[in-house]
């Protein structure tokens, strides 16, 4: 009788070890269901990764002082904390090394070509293409990397802060893109950018990412 209970045991011991083994891992921290995450690449080219909003932890984390809105300060400041986490030599520039870093390990997906029919998602009005000066997309123009997961219309949010084209990004280069930057999305001219004032993107356009540089919709 003891024995027969002991085999019954180890029976149900082994059932119970076979159905956790199977049981599908939990997703990580901003993963979705399916175990993707949304990416969202901020003003500066820095990628943030949820399964909501991604485009908030950006914002929430921009506001130092939380009061529901971002100052130049606390933008620059922002952009500033990024720039160090590039700077991995820690010579005040952004190399080409620390950029291959960027478009490899931090963010391969804006080196992927945008999918056949993408078009913007924002819904601010129209503005000129690349450079500093111009952050949207015209009607018809296909979104190409970064733009795709972004409120500007840069493939390379970094590399189009390199005003002098030596390759590189210095640290006043990307202060000097952070006032642009600031000045195209505080649409009411106040100095302060309110969440009302950035532009929409949508869920399509915030996209969903492997981290393998392969866009899903």
């Amino acid at each position: 009788m003891v024995g027969i209970l002991l085999a019954s045991l180890a029976l149900m011991v082994a059932g119970a070890s076979g159905a956790q083994a199977s049981a599908p891992a939990p997703a990580g921290p901003g993963a979705t269901a399916d175990g993707h995450s949304r990416l969202f690449i901020s003003p500066m080219g820095e990628p943030f990764r949820s399964d909501r909003d991604p485009q908030d932890l950006w914002f929430d984390q921009a506001d130092a002082n939380h009061d529901g809105a971002l100052s130049l300060a606390e933008f620059k400041q922002d952009a500033a904390r990024f720039f160090a986490l590039l700077d991995r030599n820690h010579d005040g520039a952004i190399d080409p090394g620390d950029i291959d870093y960027y478009e490899s390990e931090l963010v391969p997906e804006i080196r992927v070509e945008a999918d056949e029919g993408d078009r913007p998602d924002t819904d601010s009005g129209d503005g000129d293409e690349g450079g500093e000066g111009g952050s949207h997309s015209h009607a018809g123009h296909a979104r190409l990397g970064a733009a795709r997961f972004s409120y500007f219309d840069f493939p390379e949010p970094v590399m189009v802060a390199d005003t002098n084209f030596d390759r590189g990004v210095d640290e006043r280069e990307f202060q000097r893109a952070a006032e642009a930057r600031f000045a195209m999305l505080d649409q009411n001219g106040d100095g302060m950018i309110q969440r009302a004032e950035l532009p929409k993107i949508s869920a399509a356009a915030v996209g969903r990412s492997d981290r393998k540089g392969k866009h899903r919709r």
